[in-house]
């Protein structure tokens, strides 16, 4: 019989050396894309399960908003309207409020509409005239109109000097502003 000589061995090595290194090197890049695919999954998996979350609550979401936007159209002029006349039906509503409450309203002006994060900030200079009591019913009356008025600022003077018990007169400014909800 052959016996085996060293020059064959090295030949049967250096065959299954051949053979087994691909298959080696395969399953290592195997093994690799393995590994990468489950660290891919895991940072997927928190990001599916909110939006299969947000699928599963999308009625609720829905529904609360329209709330939200209804509860919104208490408080700003819609985009569907224009921004000037938004700036002259407030002018006109509180100037409602101060002529009811008994004071004169000396001068208003609506001014161009400054932009702001997601609305139009549209600025009212109203000058008016009278009583204290008289500011203080108007004042109390105007958190209450929809939408909202914002007191930005106010000037307050007496009219003239004051004459025994007369009842002293205030000329009063008052910077005011409304917000309106810009086109999406």
């Amino acid at each position: 019989m052959n016996a085996f000589t060293r020059r064959d061995a090295l030949l049967i090595t250096l065959t299954l050396a051949v053979i087994v290194l691909p298959l080696l090197a395969g399953g290592n890049y195997v093994w690799r894309k393995h590994q990468w695919a489950n660290e891919q999954l895991q940072t997927l998996a928190p990001r599916y399960a909110r939006l299969a979350g947000l699928q599963e609550k999308a009625p609720e979401l829905t529904q609360r908003l329209a709330a939200s936007r209804k509860r919104l159209g208490e408080y700003v002029y819609s985009a569907d309207s224009d921004p000037i006349q938004a700036g002259n039906d407030a002018m006109q509503r509180v100037r409602a409020v101060f002529a009811q409450a008994g004071l004169t309203v000396a001068s208003t002006q609506v001014l161009p509409g400054q932009k702001a994060q997601g609305f139009d900030r549209i600025p009212l200079v109203l000058r008016v005239e009278g009583e204290l009591l008289h500011l203080q019913s108007a004042l109390a009356v105007l958190p209450g109109l929809t939408p909202v008025v914002l007191i930005d600022g106010m000037a307050v003077q007496m009219a003239g000097p004051r004459r025994g018990d007369d009842t002293p007169r205030l000329i009063v400014q008052f910077n005011l502003s409304v917000l309106h909800a810009k086109a999406s």
